[in-house]
């Protein structure tokens, strides 16, 4: 019989509309803080007991199952800009899902971005991307290696191709926009515009816009910061 570490419960709770929901481990999300890093570690000590007791054969069942058991297609959900119709897919064991560009909804369609091949041992990353409104345009941020900071591309729905550009500009229509680099968290949205809603009208003055500042991944990035995608790397 395993003995597992024990969890702390905590008083946090949240009022939604007079319904109280409490959150007893609320305290587990502050990954750094020095009683959750000391949790994680009675944990992994636990998984370490057990796996030290299997032997090679348990040890590759055991890499068997957890495999097929991650093994299965998903899909995000299709959405629509310009008449083109766009999706993320993971064929089951992908590190980062795949964007397509189909015809219709439920097409095979054709892959527009996909992350795993950007470099060959996986260490570059997508961690943003949004489509022109007009579904000519893909903008896709990209980290390297785990760094905090990523750098912005345009690709050409259409053919495939990423521009050249260059850096660190500010422009006045997204079509401009090639190779940028800023914070992490820095949003994509069309045109370039930063988290107060304001987007470049290319004469210095700024045009209220509505964006959801979310590029749309698996793990979105929102407006965190006032630094646009447009001013990054200046």
């Amino acid at each position: 019989m395993l003995s597992y570490p024990p969890t702390a419960t905590g008083s946090d709770a949240d009022d939604y509309h007079g319904e109280i929901v409490a959150d007893p481990y609320r305290w587990l999300e502050n990954t750094t803080a020095p009683e959750t890093t000391a949790w994680i570690a009675a944990q992994n000590a636990l998984t370490r007991t057990v796996l030290a007791g299997a032997g090679e054969a348990e040890r590759a069942a055991l890499t068997v199952l957890v495999t097929k058991l991650a093994d299965y297609p998903r899909y995000g959900v299709p959405f629509e800009r310009g008449g083109r119709w766009f999706q993320f897919r993971n064929s089951g064991l992908q590190d980062q899902p795949v964007l397509y560009v189909l015809d219709s909804p439920g097409d095979a369609g054709q892959p527009l971005l996909d992350p795993n091949t950007l470099s060959p041992d996986g260490t570059v990353a997508v961690s943003g991307a949004e489509v022109s409104e007009d579904g000519r345009l893909l903008a896709y941020s990209t980290s390297a290696g785990g760094s905090d900071w990523q750098t912005w591309r345009v690709r050409d729905v259409a053919t495939g191709q990423s521009s050249p550009g260059r850096r660190g500009a500010r422009t006045a229509a997204a079509s401009t926009m090639a190779r940028l680099t800023g914070p992490r968290r820095a949003a994509s949205t069309w045109p370039p515009m930063d988290c107060t809603g304001s987007s470049s009208t290319g004469s210095g003055r700024t045009k209220p816009r509505t964006s959801s500042c979310s590029p749309g991944l698996t793990s979105p990035t929102g407006c965190h910061g006032r630094r646009s995608a447009t001013t990054a790397g200046t």
